[in-house]
């Protein structure tokens, strides 16, 4: 309902004449109503078509992602690798095996000098002290490193296994290296290793890895090899006989008297 403008009277909310005095009305609510509705209706439209947008750019991303998201992760291992391995190239350069010029290594240099030549099975190794400071110092980290494996264990006993069976792989593997290059230096067999599980034998891998010079197999110090210089300016005496010779001529001839 509202009310002629005219003469006040009330009237229909639709009437665009007044009944009692005939005044023409102008109808503003109806207007604005429709055009409030004819907002709202494109409003209604456009945040529509927004969101359908939104869930189509959705969906193409949720499609790509999967492939996109696996090559950036293979890109980025294969980067982690080879900064691994150039960093491991780096440090076995810093700590290269020279058979001739082995100068004395400190603790913490002979355990690194050791595990950059972790593959190294062949080169003599003239320094007997760098086996004993790489084994001291697989014992310290073994004794730290009991730490966060018992943590592990009581999360995963799985993992805490298969960690341990790496780490053990990895510290057996370089110090049989080292020990090899120590028996090479010493004149014997790198086999000899495996005397390590035989109960009273392993003594005798001890022994060698206490002494110093370098052994032959019959078991008495091992000398340079010198080799001889051939005899110069000899001349054999015809004239004079060997003893043997000189006593069976003289028999000879004391026979031959007797017999005149």
């Amino acid at each position: 309902m509202k009310y002629c403008s005219n003469c006040g009277q009330q009237i229909k909310s639709n009437a665009q004449f007044c009944p009692f005095c005939g005044t023409q009305q102008v109808v503003v609510m109806a207007n604005n109503s429709a055009s409030a509705s004819q907002s709202v209706t494109s409003q209604r439209a456009s945040t529509g078509q927004q969101a359908d947008q939104q869930q189509a750019q959705s969906n193409q991303s949720t499609q790509q992602s999967p492939t996109g998201q696996g090559q950036q992760q293979t890109a980025s291992q294969s980067n982690v690798v080879n900064n691994m391995a150039q960093h491991f190239q780096n440090f076995q350069q810093q700590f290269q095996g020279n058979p001739n010029q082995q100068q004395p290594l400190n603790f913490i240099e002979s355990c690194k000098y050791c595990i950059a030549h972790w593959n190294d099975f062949k080169t003599p190794e003239s320094r007997k002290s760098i086996v004993w400071w790489l084994i001291l110092g697989l014992t310290v980290v073994n004794m730290v490193a009991l730490i966060p494996y018992y943590i592990v264990a009581m999360l995963s006993s799985g993992l805490a296994s298969l960690l341990m069976l790496v780490w053990g792989i990895l510290i057996i593997v370089i110090e049989l290296s080292a020990i090899s290059r120590r028996f090479m230096y010493l004149g014997k067999s790198p086999w000899l290793i495996l005397l390590l599980v035989v109960p009273i034998a392993d003594f005798y891998v001890l022994y060698l890895l206490v002494i110093d010079k370098p052994q032959s197999t019959s078991g008495m110090p091992r000398t340079p090899f010198q080799p001889q210089q051939p005899m110069q300016n000899y001349q054999p005496n015809v004239n004079q006989m060997p003893n043997s010779a000189a006593t069976m001529t003289n028999q000879s001839a004391d026979s031959s008297q007797s017999q005149q």
